[in-house]
């Protein structure tokens, strides 16, 4: 199931602007837009982009709530939204790293291929496969 598949059976979150719910599909057309991703792993990632934004969207809200309150840095609730900031972020970065890394190897495969003579492609691929396995 795709992200959007599962913000569209989501339910909204109480006392949440309806209209906040168009936001997310919006963030997933966007990320596949840019992303492009090629077979069920880069899919994968770039799903796991759009979870962990949206994820650091509402650690920075309840950031904000935390530090509204009076004497907020005496409260153990702030350090444990930095706590999950610095977690949420960390995954973010890995996810866009991953992808970066996995599409580089796919476009470099391709341009591999497409630079072998169309009579030597068969034997490259087997070959490809042997060495894969």
């Amino acid at each position: 199931m795709s992200a959007e598949q599962t913000q569209q059976k989501a339910p909204a979150v109480p006392g949440s602007d309806p209209g906040a719910r168009s936001a997310p599909a919006i963030l997933v057309r966007e990320m596949q837009d840019y992303y492009q991703p090629v077979g069920k792993l880069e899919e994968m990632l770039v799903e796991k982009i759009v979870v962990e934004s949206a994820r650091y969207a509402r650690i920075l809200g309840f950031e904000e709530q935390e530090l509204s309150r009076a004497n907020a840095f005496f409260n153990v609730a702030i350090d444990r939204v930095g706590r999950y900031t610095t977690s949420t972020n960390r995954a973010l970065s890995r996810a866009i790293e991953d992808v970066g890394r996995l599409q580089a190897a796919r476009k470099a495969r391709e341009s591999a291929t497409a630079a072998i003579p169309d009579e030597e492609q068969p034997a490259a691929e087997a070959a490809a496969g042997e060495s894969s396995a």
